[in-house]
């Protein structure tokens, strides 16, 4: 149960905070800074990361892309220099195809 004492007078102090609130909030001050501090040290250690991983991500991104550019143009240069090759094996993958599936 909660009682309230009466006794003190509060003229002057409307809104302004008791002692008994102020002196604990004091002394936890410092180690909400201390763990705001180590909390923004992990935050930025995470964010240096994922910025890594994002740049190597997106180098690997950009040598895959080249290697398939590069695989793309020997076929079509292949493709042209040998077209019948490539329609008669065309036509022997699709017989496969059926002769196993249908």
């Amino acid at each position: 149960m909660i009682t309230s004492d009466k006794s003190r007078s509060t003229a002057g102090t409307k809104g302004a905070p008791q002692p008994e609130i102020t002196t604990p909030a004091n002394g936890t001050h410092p180690a909400v800074e201390q763990m705001t501090q180590s909390t923004h040290k992990v935050v930025d250690k995470l964010a240096d990361a994922v910025n890594s991983a994002t740049t190597t991500f997106n180098d690997k991104n950009k040598d895959l892309q080249e290697a398939k550019d590069s695989y793309f143009k020997k076929v079509r240069t292949q493709i042209k220099n040998n077209p019948m090759s490539y329609v008669m094996l065309a036509v022997l993958l699709g017989f496969l195809v059926a002769w196993i599936f249908f």
